[in-house]
């Protein structure tokens, strides 16, 4: 069903960073159905439930082909004091300039986001959708609540390893969200106010006689929140190695019934064949 409009992706605005965010336009073009039509894109930086920066770029295309100058690179400077270590987070949208519908899809299109500053070293980060995402959707009707997990948390006061999760409120109302390991340690009641990010470091895990520990979190929520799991070093988080995102436990089928799993594979037979 054609749309006039993109769902909207946000990606993480990290202190002590700059990012940059480009728009491939071969994959703008992918969306659009006749392959002509004029492409509004805003960008809007948001930080403690306020839009910081906000900028709308316009493209045109006529069958096919990109028509005139355009600018679909973004960059947001470093706000690390401004925002007091919290972050935010940068929101692309994107819809037709004149109300048509001329999209195809309404899935945001598949970004990085490019993290640098002088003396750190560079990393990169997939967007997220802002909301309507599919996983998401369909963990919460299944299972009735919110949980997103991280396999691979290492830390380690000896080699100087250190991780923290941040957490993205993107909606209008407050949310409490909580962090639990494999082995029963938790960190309650982390409250992220609207349109806000928070990072919480996962070194106060450790008990007192602890200098490493390896394992699994879970992070559960009263609502959805975007995630993602930050290595840097433990004596200076701002010195960041990683950051990825987090994985919604999923309520994907593990399981088909016979006769659909048969029809499957003679259907893929069939195309492999050039049926």
């Amino acid at each position: 069903m054609s749309s006039n409009y993109i769902f909207p992706s946000i990606s993480h605005l990290v202190c002590g960073y700059d990012c940059t965010v480009s728009l491939p336009t071969a994959l703008l073009l992918g969306k659009l159905e006749t392959g002509t039509g004029t492409c509004l894109i805003s960008f809007k930086v948001y930080s403690e439930g306020a839009v910081c920066l906000e900028e709308k770029r316009e493209i045109h295309f006529q069958n096919g082909t990109p028509v005139g100058l355009f600018d679909l690179t973004f960059h947001v400077t470093d706000h690390a004091k401004e925002w007091d270590g919290h972050g935010g987070f940068l929101e692309i949208s994107i819809s037709s300039a004149n109300g048509d519908d001329i999209f195809s899809s309404q899935r945001p299109l598949g970004l990085y986001a490019i993290y640098s500053k002088a003396g750190k070293k560079s990393f990169f980060s997939d967007v997220s959708f802002r909301y309507a995402s599919p996983p998401i959707i369909d963990q919460v009707a299944t299972f009735g609540k919110y949980v997103d997990t991280y396999p691979i948390t290492h830390l380690d006061k000896a080699q100087n390893l250190g991780e923290s999760v941040a957490l993205i409120n993107p909606y209008r109302m407050p949310l409490v969200a909580r962090v639990q390991t494999h082995d029963d340690r938790e960190i309650k009641r982390i409250k992220v106010p609207p349109e806000s990010a928070r990072y919480i470091p996962l070194d106060q895990i450790l008990r007192d006689y602890e200098n490493e520990w390896i394992g699994q979190i879970q992070i559960t929520a009263s609502n959805r929140v975007v995630t993602y799991a930050i290595k840097h070093d433990l004596d200076d988080p701002s010195m960041i190695s990683d950051h990825e995102h987090m994985d919604p436990f999923r309520a994907d089928p593990t399981h088909l019934p016979f006769f659909q799993l048969l029809r499957n594979k003679y259907g893929l037979m069939r195309r492999n064949m050039g049926f």
